[in-house]
């Protein structure tokens, strides 16, 4: 693509150069695949990098030689496939899967939304089906590709090695694992989260996967307050936003929930279900029916009041999350 939009051209470009050369529409609407960096240094200052490219093994040749030559940091590098296509008279609209790297979804979506804004574009970002984000050892896997015949370790000596790690860390698993974790879970959130429409409103055939993505937040926030410091403080800014996720379901599940009330009440209205004839007999009648249905109706509320204390058992846990991430300076990422 462009000479100006490469990876060995980034070298003498200033952050200025770079938007220029990125505002060419027609480099993006002609590429298949892109690569993003994350905080990456022009003229000294952090920028959100993306480059162009035609074809997706073009994009996975230069992503081998980032991770080989640990160009950039791999939590804050991607590559994937990427469509740019009209959306309105003017605008357009960018479609990005990730494919390789370790760059979560849902900081990428966060930090180029404003870049791709200079083309007019709005920006959705996922995680390819099947891929997961790579961490630092899979990348010195990756890039080495070697094996030390002097290496070699027995199953026997590996599990006791792990036994090891695990005293060490008074019956914790290693930090890397429990990372691992919390990589799965976010990316679990993510795909969920696809296949909902928050912004117009949930359906009722939305609703499982709602409370599922509910479900997962929760774990999300178990897994990152048994996690270490530095986990904190390098996924509580996802976990922010994944909060604001949880409570936006809230939201949309209460309205569900009301709008379904109005309709009832309706229904019932034209079926006329609830008009009585006025006489002494039926007003004896409903009188006791009065009387069953005020004991149905206490039995019917335990399940609203045991929600409601679910709700606000799974607030206090973000609470408690969010004290957590805030204390270890979350919003500076690592």
């Amino acid at each position: 693509m462009a000479d100006e939009l490469t990876l060995e051209s980034l070298e003498g470009m200033g952050k200025a150069d770079y938007i220029k050369a990125f505002k060419n529409k027609a480099v993006w609407k002609k590429a298949k695949a892109a690569i993003f960096l994350v905080d990456y240094k022009l003229d000294g200052k952090k920028t959100v990098i993306a480059l162009p490219f035609k074809k997706e093994s073009e994009m996975k040749a230069v992503m081998k030689e980032i991770k080989k030559t640990k160009k950039h940091v791999l939590k804050k590098t991607g590559g994937g496939l990427i469509t740019v296509e009209n959306d309105g008279p003017e605008g357009l609209k960018a479609k990005v899967e990730i494919l390789l790297g370790g760059l979560n979804p849902f900081i990428l979506q966060d930090k180029a939304l404003e870049l791709f804004g200079r083309i007019n574009a709005t920006l959705e970002v996922k995680l390819a089906e099947g891929a997961e984000l790579e961490t630092d050892e899979s990348e010195a896997n990756i890039s080495t590709g070697e094996t030390d015949v002097n290496s070699k370790t027995t199953d026997d000596e590996v599990n006791s090695s792990q036994d090891e790690e695990v005293a060490k860390n008074n019956g914790q698993p290693k930090t890397e694992d429990k990372n691992k974790e919390i990589k799965l879970i976010i990316a679990k959130i993510v795909k969920m989260n696809q296949t909902i429409n928050l912004k117009n409103g949930l359906e009722d055939t939305e609703l499982k996967t709602a409370e599922d993505i509910k479900s997962a937040i929760r774990e999300f926030a178990n897994l990152l307050k048994n996690a270490d410091a530095s986990a904190r403080a390098e996924y509580g800014e996802t976990f922010l936003k994944t909060k604001k996720i949880y409570a936006k379901i809230e939201e949309e599940i209460k309205k569900l929930k009301e709008l379904d009330k109005e309709l009832e009440s309706e229904l019932n209205d034209a079926l006329g279900i609830g008009v009585k004839p006025n006489n002494k007999e039926n007003e004896e009648d409903d009188a006791e029916n009065q009387t069953d249905d005020e004991s149905d109706e206490e039995e019917d509320d335990e399940e609203p009041t045991t929600k409601k204390e679910a709700i606000a058992k799974s607030k206090e846990l973000m609470d408690e999350i969010n004290d957590l991430i805030k204390s270890v300076k979350l919003f500076e990422m690592a």
